[in-house]
């Protein structure tokens, strides 16, 4: 075998394994897995088991992750995603449900709901949490507008400094 051949079979390999890389989809539908680390887990009465990480973007607020694996061959995937509060704490698995501790009080989901909240997880957030992120996005767009107001008369003021450093 050529080193030409060689290089094509080593290549046609990578391409394919990036492939369905990209075709598979994570385990999170929102929030970077790599950024996460394990917090808590438990396994429910029908063997599921579900996990609660902690996520951190270096310049973003904190996330949390609730995830389930169902069984031998089944993918881990989120149920739940919580950005920028409540904190989440703990999970318990009893009693047919999962309880998860917050900041706000207990988070309770029936087991019977786990499969359907795979396919679409919860976004859960308090009302303040809320109102605070509404408060960010108002306070980012005024600052935004500020900006784009300064920058043409910046412009100008740079430009006659340069006129005037060449006469």
């Amino acid at each position: 075998m050529s080193i030409r051949t060689h290089f094509r079979v080593v290549a046609s390999i990578w391409l394919l394994v990036i492939a369905v890389w990209i075709v598979l989809p994570g385990r999170n539908t929102y929030g970077n897995p790599w950024m996460e680390e394990l917090v808590d887990s438990c396994t429910t009465s029908d063997g599921t088991k579900v996990r609660l990480y902690l996520g951190s973007g270096f310049l973003t607020a904190f996330w949390y992750s609730v995830t389930t694996e169902a069984g031998l061959f089944s993918l881990e995937r989120q149920i739940l995603y919580v950005y920028s509060g409540p904190e989440l704490h703990t999970l318990a698995c009893a009693d047919r449900q999962l309880s998860i501790t917050a900041e706000t009080g207990p988070i309770v989901i029936p087991e019977s709901e786990l499969p359907a909240l795979r396919k679409s997880p919860r976004n859960y957030s308090s009302a303040e949490s809320g109102a605070w992120s509404m408060i960010g996005y108002a306070i980012s767009a005024l600052l935004a507008a500020m900006a784009f107001a300064v920058a043409p008369p910046i412009r100008r003021l740079r430009g006659k400094g340069e006129e005037q450093a060449c006469d």
